[in-house]
Parts: structure tokens; C-alpha cells; sequence
């Protein structure tokens, strides 16, 4: 396996590769970007092995054994420079119920050692038959399975903003076509379709049982829904060029402004909490 990193990179170069895996992973050797041998120290465990180097580099490639099945999930990279560590974990159409049926997601980010949890879910449910008790039934499911194997890690649950759905509708119109010669043919009924596009209401009844779920089981909410706007404010993220064709996702600039506030809020609550 060759790590490496590019010049623009925040943690280039770096000292430290933690690699995680499922399955025996041995190491043989390390060579560094010319080829030349490393020296190095290896920390192993039951979920990843973390590789120690006595200097910084910017690509290292890794000479490994395996007894069995070895699958390799990815690597964290360190400077060992003051900061923090940003993972993600994202599915396209991925709902509550898509990471309950892994089973172990809680399991899975627990050896990220993760201080904070967020969980940005609930859009997806809303284009399914809504079903508020079965979504909350969901959303405690996911946190407790990773609040057991992440006792020490905060929570923070965000609602979805309001988003809209399209609306298909046909209609049978007359028209008259032409015969061979150019003239007008007869009357016949065609099928017409149009698509417009409309709020989905679905997405409020959820944002709520998100925040009340919160409130009663002791989680943080972040109540993206009333930051972005709250009722109406698809129409004018829209407008903005803030969300992308579908009215589901957001463009690039909506996704960049909604990270951005996120970021600022739980700087906020940092300050406060000082």
C-alpha cells in the first residue's frame, strides 16, 4: 500500500499512518519515496495498526503480510501538529435505517476515538411513507448502538431543512396531425406529462420528532431546519442558486454555506462552554 500527499495538503508531511482494518495485518517492511528502507514502529490492534515514523514524509509505501481475510478500510494521516480530525461517512439515499441494518456502525468508528458524533440524517425518509414513530424508533436505534461502543463521545443530531419533491402530471390532449399530402389529418387523444415542483411536508413532522427525541433523551440538536430559513426557505435557497436541480441537494456554494454555519455554531458553543 503507497500513502502519499500532495503540497496543499494540511497534513503534508506527516509522522504518524494509522491504518484500519479487519483481519491480521503485518507489516514486513516501510520504503520511502526514493525506495530507501525506513525505519519505523508499529502499534498494533484489534481494528488498526498505527505506524510511527521517526520523521516526516510525504508518501511512504507499505510491504505487508496477511493470514487470512484482511480488509482495509482506509488511513488517518498526523503531523503531529495541534488541530483537529474530520471524518465522514456518507451513502447516497442513506437513511436511519440504512446504518441499523449494518449493525455495527457504533462499533466501526470506535477506534477514530471520536470526541463528538454528528448525525445528519432525515431528508431521505421524507420522499417514503411517513411513519414518525417508526423514524424515532430509528433514530434511538443508531444512538444507542453508538453511544454503547462510544460512551465518551458527545452527540449532536442536526434536522433537515426544508427541501422539495416533484410532482409529475399527465393530462390527454386532441391534437390533429397531418396526412401524406400536407393537409390537416384527423383529431386523436395523446398523453401529455409535466413536472412541476412542490414542498415536501414530510420533512417538518420529522424535524420535529428529531427535536423532541432530543430533548428527551439528553442529545444536542442542531436545528438546521430554522438556521436555514425554516417554512419557505427552499424557495429562496433556490433562488440563491443554493440548491442544486433536483431541489434536494445543494449546489456547491448551498453545501460551502452550510458547513460554514455549522462550523461557526459549534465554535459558538465552544466559547460558551468556556
Amino acid at each position: 500500500i503507497t500513502v502519499g500527499t500532495s503540497g496543499k495538503d494540511d497534513y503534508n508531511p506527516f509522522s504518524s499512518v494509522t491504518i484500519f482494518h479487519n483481519g491480521r495485518f503485518v507489516i514486513k517492511d516501510i520504503s520511502g519515496e526514493e525506495g530507501e528502507r525506513l525505519q519505523y514502529r508499529a502499534i498494533p490492534s484489534r481494528d488498526y495498526t498505527q505506524i510511527m515514523l521517526p520523521a516526516p514524509h510525504t508518501k511512504i509505501t507499505i510491504n505487508f503480510t496477511s493470514a487470512g481475510d484482511l480488509t482495509v478500510f482506509g488511513a488517518t494521516l498526523s503531523g503531529d501538529r495541534p488541530g483537529l480530525f474530520y471524518h465522514s461517512i456518507g451513502n447516497n439515499g442513506a437513511a436511519y435505517e440504512t446504518y441499523n441494518r449494518i449493525g455495527n456502525v457504533g462499533a466501526g468508528i470506535s477506534p477514530l476515538k471520536p470526541h463528538l458524533v454528528i448525525i445528519s440524517l432525515g431528508t431521505n425518509e421524507a420522499f417514503g411513507r411517513l411513519n414518525t414513530e417508526s423514524f424515532t424508533r430509528s433514530v434511538d436505534r443508531l444512538v444507542k448502538n453508538i453511544r454503547t461502543a462510544n460512551p465518551d463521545a458527545l452527540l449532536l443530531l442536526t434536522t433537515p431543512m426544508e427541501c422539495q419533491k416533484s410532482i409529475t402530471t399527465t393530462k390527454k390532449v386532441k391534437v390533429r396531425g397531418k396526412s401524406r399530402n400536407g393537409r390537416k389529418g384527423k383529431l386523436r387523444t395523446v398523453t401529455r406529462s409535466s413536472r412541476s415542483y412542490t414542498v415536501n411536508k414530510n420533512i417538518a413532522p420529522l424535524r420535529q420528532a428529531i427535536l423532541e427525541y432530543g430533548k428527551k433523551n439528553g442529545v444536542a440538536i442542531y436545528d438546521w431546519y430554522e438556521v436555514a430559513g425554516g417554512q419557505g426557505a427552499s424557495s429562496s435557497w433556490i433562488s440563491n442558486g443554493l440548491f442544486a436541480n433536483d431541489r434536494v441537494h445543494h449546489s456547491h456554494k448551498g453545501y460551502n454555506l452550510e458547513g460554514r454555519m455549522l462550523y461557526e455554531a459549534l465554535l459558538d458553543a465552544l466559547r460558551t462552554s468556556d
